[in-house]
């Protein structure tokens, strides 16, 4: 009987809040609201289903997922064009300036230099008379020129892996080889680049 009786309130309100002119017959309303009452609360304006929940908090995270890649696919592209640029601009550097003190000697010290070797040194025989040297210190190129470290050639947010010379002698003078390995890491991202240069001894034809 009470069973009844609250079937019999239930159907009254179903009937004041579904009417006939919705489209939808009262009865299955009733039914769905019975079976379903979150639906019953969203019809009347006051709340939206489980399934609408579910469906928004899948899309939602979709969304965010989508937004995380793109974010972590722009950071690793931004920190590999960093560390692109700044491994070119350390070589370009170390080079041109490895280059120009060979160009201007007139020998290669070969007793004093260290060829065929990742820590590799060259020992030169300037024309002006200065014994300069180039040689690998710690993942940093340096020069010493007459006995005085005179400074650093690359940058110091750079590491050079190895530093290989090696010697051509020929019967119109000599020349160097230069094999160089710089790597630099940005934020978990690491990357490492190979430059090679023969540069010819002006003073020794």
């Amino acid at each position: 009987m009470k069973v009844n009786k609250i079937l019999s309130i239930y159907l009254r309100k179903c009937l004041k809040t579904f009417p006939i002119s919705n489209g939808v017959h009262p009865v299955k309303s009733c039914v769905a609201g019975i079976l379903f009452p979150t639906k019953l609360f969203n019809r009347a304006g006051k709340g939206i289903s489980l399934i609408e929940v579910l469906i928004y908090m899948a899309i939602t995270t979709m969304v965010l997922v989508f937004v995380i890649n793109m974010m972590m696919f722009t950071t690793k592209t931004f920190n590999g064009f960093k560390i692109s640029r700044d491994i070119k601009n350390s070589a370009t550097i170390s080079m041109g300036r490895m280059i120009n003190e060979i160009r201007k000697a007139k020998s290669v010290d070969q007793t004093l230099s260290l060829f065929d070797n990742p820590n590799g040194k060259l020992a030169l025989n300037m024309i002006n008379g200065d014994k300069t040297t180039l040689f690998l210190d710690s993942g940093i190129l340096k020069i010493e020129n007459n006995g005085t470290i005179e400074g650093s050639l690359s940058l110091t947010d750079t590491f050079i892996n190895s530093l290989v010379f090696k010697v051509i002698n020929n019967t119109k003078g000599q020349a160097v080889k230069i094999e160089i390995n710089i790597k630099d890491k940005e934020n978990g991202f690491t990357k490492s680049e190979n430059f090679y240069m023969t540069t010819v001894l002006q003073g020794s034809y």
